[in-house]
């Protein structure tokens, strides 16, 4: 039971991250678009750059040797 209770609140930390995550590129996009009238999409490419370099760092510790016990998977 204590498990399904923790999932739950990690379930729940992880949705509230992910929309404050969405919340600061959509008001990046606002400013940029309010400051200068022109609908910049660089701002999403810096965003999918940092994805994707956050998902490359967390996959390369998954697979550093000593971290046996991480809760990362290995692919």
């Amino acid at each position: 039971m204590p498990d399904q209770f923790l999932y739950a609140v990690e379930v729940m930390i992880n949705g509230l991250m992910a929309g404050v995550l969405y919340a600061l590129v959509a008001l990046g996009f606002v400013l940029i678009f309010k400051a200068s009238g022109i609908f910049n999409y660089a701002q999403g490419v810096l965003a999918l750059f940092a994805a994707l370099t956050l998902v490359g760092l967390v996959l390369r510790r998954s697979q550093a040797p000593g971290l046996e016990g991480s809760r990362c998977p290995a692919p």
